[in-house]
Parts: structure tokens; sequence; C-alpha cells
């Protein structure tokens, strides 16, 4: 569970938000100029340290290369860094805007799971959305990565609870958890700790994620893509479902399918490759 707060520095706690394997998650109220925020607070969970490879000093060094990583990125579709500080305890804390909601919101829930099924809402269970709208989180998602990979970057993490939404109802996309985000020149082996998600993470990796180049944000692209149009997560090799997706141009499911081929050598070269291909399309 998330900790019961009152205050992070000088921001009241409204309510605990969510919890990570390396953070603890808080709406709160900047007083001061009265507006709402989200701020994350470096906590990694003991579950994350036991026998680990590495010491709790890299993951909050990690936990302020993230901070570095938003400080940097001023794009219309990333969620940009308002403070960095440290709380009462000394934990290091990130203060950003606060958005109403998350991609999850509009594409529900997946689990394979029939109890977990069972006890969902049904409308936070796994749906599609219309190729418009598909189409236009798409390409705000490829505008973003095409900042990052322009810096020599990769997000590694890119799935829908990782796009917040500026609205409930047809939001623009701001990618956000830049935690994991590969740093030309600045990576390291982290042992036995998968760092992903393991619907959206290509092949590679899963194998090693050090290891990856600006493809693997075109592979979970790709996925987060077909989740979108199919209103399900594609099986291991399944081609887009081009008839199921009422509407959809053959072509674009083309493109999905070439973002999400096993082999990176196979994919567009990064994710202004995939924007410039999505431009002729629709």
């Amino acid at each position: 569970m998330v900790r019961a707060m009152k205050r992070i520095g000088r921001y009241q706690v409204f309510v605990p938000l969510h919890i990570t394997k390396f953070s603890e998650i808080f709406v709160c109220r900047d007083t001061d100029l009265e507006i709402d925020v989200c701020i994350k607070v470096f906590k990694p969970q003991d579950s994350v340290l036991d026998g680990a490879t590495v010491t709790v000093e890299y993951w909050r060094e990690r936990f302020l290369r993230e901070a570095k990583v938003m400080a940097r990125l001023d794009h219309p579709h990333i969620v940009p860094l308002k403070d960095y500080a440290l709380d009462g305890d000394g934990n290091p804390f990130i203060v950003m805007p606060f958005y109403p909601a998350t991609l999850k919101y509009e594409i529900g829930k997946d689990t394979d799971d029939p109890a977990t099924l069972r006890r969902l809402p049904p409308k936070r269970r796994a749906k599609a959305v219309s190729v418009p709208r598909a189409t236009a989180v798409w390409r705000q998602v490829l505008q973003a990565l095409a900042a990052m990979h322009g810096f020599g970057l990769v997000h590694r993490d890119i799935k829908p609870g990782n796009l917040l939404l500026t609205a409930k109802r047809q939001g623009d996309v701001k990618v956000c958890d830049f935690g994991l985000v590969q740093v030309p020149g600045l990576e390291r082996d982290v042992g036995r700790h998968w760092l992903g998600t393991k619907d959206y993470a290509p092949p590679e990796q899963r194998r090693k994620a050090a290891a990856v180049d600006p493809r693997a944000d075109v592979f979970a692209a790709g996925v987060l893509a077909f989740r979108m149009l199919a209103g399900r997560l594609p099986k291991s090799g399944e081609p887009f479902p081009g008839a199921k997706a009422k509407g959809c141009p053959a072509e674009l499911g083309a493109l999905i399918d070439a973002c999400r081929a096993r082999d990176r050598a196979d994919r567009p070269a990064d994710a202004a490759a995939v924007l410039a291909r999505l431009d002729e399309l629709v």
C-alpha cells in the first residue's frame, strides 16, 4: 500500500495514487500556486532490493536521471518536470502536472484471468477505439518518441499506463515514466532485474534490456496500435486482424505489423520513420 502522508515538501497530499517497484505516487496540491500536481517519491520496494546485484544508490541515481531527462525534453506530448526536491526523510521526489486519466481509461484493462474479468465493470473491460482516435493517439505517441530518439534516448516502457491524457474524453497524450529510459553512455547491467513490460517489450529487450535501440520503442508502439484497434493484446507473431478493425486501411495494418516484427532489422529504424509512413497513409 502507498504510505499515508499529509505533506511532501511544500505540497499538501490529497490522495495516494499508485505504487511501483521504485516509487510511490500521490495527487497533491501546490498551496502556493493553488494548482493540483502529481508527485512521484523515490521509494524502492524490498522485493526489488532483496538479492539485487545493484544498490539502492544505483536506483536513486536512476531516479535523478529520470528527472534530468524530463527537464531536457520540451515537447507537447511529453510530461514536463515542474520541480525536483527532497522530502522530510531525504527521499527525492519529482513534481509533474496532474492529468485526469491514462489511456487505460479509454481502452480498458487487459486480463487473462476469468475471475478478474468478472469483477471488472463493463466500462473498464478491454475494448477497441475508433480508427480516427487510435490514429490520433498513435501519432502523438510517435511524435514524442521521435523527439526522444532525436536525443539518442530509448523509452523502453511504452504502454497504456504510461500515456497520460489531458482530458477523459479525446484528451491529448502526454508520455510519462522515464525511469527506464536508456541514456547513451550511461547504461549498466542490472543483473536479474527485468526492465520493461512483458506484453509490450520486443524480444531483444527481454533478452538484454541494455542492448536495445529506438526499434524497441517502435515495437512497443506497434503493439499499442494493435491493442487500440483490435481491442486486445496480440498473440506472439499474430498478424494484424484487419477485418475486425472496422474502417482500418490495410496499409495501416501492414505498418503496424512491420513495427511488431520479431527481428528488429525488419522494423522501421525509429519513431520518425514510422511517423513519416503513417502520414503518407492517413
